[in-house]
C-alpha cells in the first residue's frame, strides 16, 4: 500500500488570464448621453434640412455603439472579455468600465464558495465497506481557465472533488493493522492533507484554487439485511412460451363431512398459505 497519493496529471494550460484594457466608465456615460442630445436636436432641425436627419442617424447610431461598451462589475465578479472569439482580458475592477464596444463579455464569479459530496460508499484499502463525504471551500483563481479549459467549471469541481475523495479511501484502511501505517480515522489531519493536494492538482487546470477541504462523514457502511419472507401464496406467472397459462394452486382444498359419504355434502376448508422468500 503506498503512503504517497498520486496525482493526475493534467494538461498544460493554453490560456492564463490578464488585465482587459478598460476605462472608467463614467467619462463614457457622459459622452453617450451628450450623443443622444445631439442626436435628438439634429432630428428636430431636419425640416429645415434634410441633412440634419442624416447627421442625426450618425450621432445616434455612434452614441448607442459607444454605450453598448458600458459594464457593472461588482465586487466578487469578473468579466471575460473576447473580441470575435479571441480572449483580450478580464476586468476585475468593481464599478462602471468602459471597453470595446464590440467585444463580449462573460460574468463569471469570484467569490469562496462551498461543495459537499454526497455520501459515497466504497471499499477501503483492505476491502471493507465504508462511507464517507467531503466539503470543500474553493474560489475560481484564473477566470481565463474557468471559461475557455473546461466545459462547465462547476461540473469538473463537483466531479474531481468525488473522484478524489474515492480515490483516497480505497488508498488507506478505515483502521490501520500497522502501527506506523496511515488510516482514515487514525490520522484525518494526513489524510486531509492529501486530499487537498489531490484536489488542487485535479482542479488546477480549471482556474481553481483549493481552500479548505474536510471529512464530514466517516464510518463503516452498514451491513445488508437478508430480504424478508412474505407470506401469501406465489402470485400468478406469465405464460410461457408454448401458449400455455400456469397459476399457483389454489388455498382452499375440499374435504368431506365426516360421515358423509357423497360428494354433494363435502365442505370446502382453507389452508395454511405458504410463505416463501423472493428470489
Amino acid at each position: 500500500m503506498s503512503e504517497n497519493v498520486d496525482a493526475p496529471e493534467m494538461p498544460a494550460p493554453r490560456v492564463r488570464e490578464f488585465p482587459a484594457r478598460s476605462i472608467g466608465g463614467g467619462l463614457a456615460l457622459l459622452l453617450g448621453l451628450i450623443g443622444l442630445g445631439a442626436a435628438i436636436a439634429l432630428f428636430a432641425g431636419a425640416e429645415k434640412n434634410p441633412l440634419f436627419a442624416v447627421g442625426g442617424a450618425v450621432v445616434l447610431l455612434a452614441a448607442l455603439i459607444g454605450l453598448r461598451g458600458l459594464n457593472t462589475v461588482a465586487p466578487g465578479e469578473a468579466r471575460v472579455v473576447q473580441l470575435f472569439g479571441r480572449y483580450r482580458g478580464t476586468i476585475r475592477q468593481d464599478g462602471l468600465r468602459w471597453v470595446n464596444p464590440f467585444t463580449s463579455r462573460r460574468k463569471i464569479s469570484t467569490r469562496v464558495r462551498n461543495h459537499e459530496t454526497a455520501v459515497l460508499k466504497v471499499n477501503d484499502a483492505y476491502g471493507n465497506p465504508i462511507e464517507l463525504a467531503a466539503v470543500v471551500v474553493w474560489k475560481v483563481n484564473d477566470t481565463a481557465q474557468a471559461t475557455f479549459e473546461v466545459d462547465n467549471y462547476l461540473e469538473f469541481v463537483s466531479t474531481q472533488t468525488e473522484a478524489a475523495v474515492r480515490h483516497i479511501a480505497i488508498e488507506y484502511p478505515y483502521d490501520a493493522h500497522e502501527e506506523d501505517g496511515l488510516s482514515l480515522r487514525g490520522n484525518a489531519e494526513e489524510i486531509t492533507e492529501k486530499l487537498a493536494a489531490e484536489l488542487h492538482a485535479r482542479v488546477e487546470a480549471a482556474g481553481v484554487q483549493i481552500i479548505e477541504s474536510r471529512f464530514t462523514h466517516l464510518a463503516y457502511a452498514p451491513p445488508r439485511s437478508p430480504p424478508r419472507c412474505s407470506s401469501g401464496s406465489r402470485p400468478a406467472r406469465s405464460s410461457p412460451p408454448g401458449g400455455r397459462s400456469w397459476t399457483a394452486p389454489s388455498a382452499w382444498s375440499r374435504r368431506r363431512s365426516p360421515g358423509s359419504p357423497s360428494r354433494t355434502s363435502s365442505t370446502w376448508t382453507r389452508s395454511a398459505r405458504p410463505r416463501w422468500c423472493p428470489t
